[in-house]
């Protein structure tokens, strides 16, 4: 019975691993990653973080990283070798996490972290922005990346560090996480009378960076420009009480039939590890209560964030954040319900085929989404040699073919007309007056 449940779990991982990197040697930049870029090569790269936070937004280590790989990889626009650095990064990071939350080891640690990741990918609305969008990526999937460092870091220096470095990816993340590790300190405080240093380093190093993220000039700027339409604290707190819920209903909704299987699939993990002290059925009962209840109170925080700065809901692929918040309730009751796997031995099989037939969900779509990229990054590729020949050349406008739909990878966006953003925000990375696009060579 057992090797049926890991042979499931494995191919659901198999699957899932293979519907994530099939996209990323298709992966473009986008026209927001060329902006980031073009500011270090004209102002210098230490003086493009200047520029940025006083201009335009206050996520320091996300303007770090745009800046750099955008100056980096802009000159063919390819962001596969990112992309795969990134995923392999986020199945390490998930790995120290399991080893340290649960005690796991080898093949289980291992098993554990390609599903948690399998399984955030598949429950993101916005996969595209949320994990292939160089940009994208960065602001959202990155926090999520340090914060799993944090919470696997052994020591409170790391923890602060890791902490401090997702705190700064952007100011919606940091104040999730903020709520989540108060309420999260306050209630081991309630129960062990004691704070531990770790939940204490977690919260000092989000606070801090969350303050140098809001308080500066441009996050100021970016607030009050023509797509911003701030709202007072009643309004935003008024909005996110009932708009937050309703977001995470949704997400969990349209999810449920990965993350219960996964869940329990979880539970047999746990139970084949580090075996947990006994506790009474009332207490684990409380605990696994307030796991399921706490994202609900976040949802409404993480779209406070977004009515108190911008007047509007966040856009789709910063749900992510709100997905890994679920992702951990999951894993956390998961943890508590592995003391009374044995009771629920013969559900779990029934689960794994479940989580076994759920992989081909999931790889659904597959050829297709991977024959747009391809069409997609073969028709980008020979927009970047026309605009290098027309550099070449000393000449002022490159004319281009128009760019195709992109299926999963981002789309550089590449209008008509010469004086469009998108446009220009290419042509000045590569020194040019302008672009213009065409149909078929009209």
């Amino acid at each position: 019975m057992k090797k049926f449940i890991w042979f499931c779990l494995g191919f659901f991982c198999l699957m899932g691993l293979l519907k994530v990197f099939s996209i990323i040697p298709f992966n473009r930049m986008s026209a927001d990653d060329f902006s980031y870029g073009s500011t270090v090569l004209s102002q210098g790269f230490w003086q493009a973080q200047k520029a940025w936070y006083l201009s335009w937004s206050g996520r320091f280590v996300s303007t770090f990283l745009q800046t750099a790989l955008g100056a980096a990889l802009g000159a063919s626009g390819k962001v596969y070798l990112y992309s795969l650095v990134t995923f392999s990064v986020f199945v390490w990071a998930s790995f120290l996490f399991f080893r340290r939350f649960a005690g796991l080891t080898g093949k289980a640690a291992l098993a554990a972290s390609a599903a948690f990741f399998v399984v955030l990918y598949q429950i993101t609305p916005n996969k595209m922005e949320s994990f292939y969008w160089l940009s994208g990526s960065i602001t959202y999937l990155w926090p999520v990346i340090f914060t799993l460092f944090a919470l696997s870091a052994k020591g409170s220096f790391g923890t602060f560090v890791f902490a401090f470095l997702a705190g700064g990816g952007n100011e919606a993340f940091s104040l999730v996480a903020l709520v989540s590790y108060f309420c999260l300190s306050v209630y081991f405080l309630l129960n062990a009378r004691k704070l531990d240093v770790r939940w204490l380093s977690l919260f000092v190093g989000t606070l801090a960076s969350f303050l140098f993220v809001f308080f500066s000039p441009g996050n100021a700027l970016r607030a009050q420009g023509a797509a911003s339409d701030p709202m007072n604290l009643f309004g935003a707190f008024a909005y996110s009480l009932s708009e937050g819920p309703v977001i995470l209903y949704g997400l969990v909704s349209k999810s449920v039939v990965f993350l219960v299987p996964f869940g329990i699939v979880l539970s047999f993990i746990f139970s084949q590890g580090r075996q947990r002290k006994k506790q009474d059925t009332q207490t684990e009962i409380g605990k696994v209560f307030w796991a399921l209840t706490l994202p609900i109170l976040i949802s409404v925080v993480y779209v406070f964030a977004a009515f108190k700065n911008l007047g509007r809901i966040p856009p789709d692929r910063s749900d992510i954040t709100l997905a890994f918040v679920v992702l951990l309730a999951v894993v956390y009751v998961s943890f508590i319900l592995s003391s009374f796997i044995g009771k629920f031995k013969l559900w779990v099989p029934a689960f794994a085929f479940f989580l076994f037939l759920s992989s081909f969900a999931v790889v659904s779509g597959l050829g297709a989404d991977v024959y747009i990229a391809r069409e997609y990054s073969s028709a980008f590729d020979k927009t970047i040699e026309q605009i290098k020949e027309t550099k070449d050349k000393g000449g002022d406008y490159a004319v281009v073919d128009v760019l195709p739909e992109s299926g999963l990878v981002p789309n550089a966006q590449i209008k008509g007309y010469d004086d469009h953003w998108i446009n220009m925000s290419i042509s000045e990375f590569f020194g040019l007056s302008g672009i213009i696009a065409r149909q078929g060579g009209d």
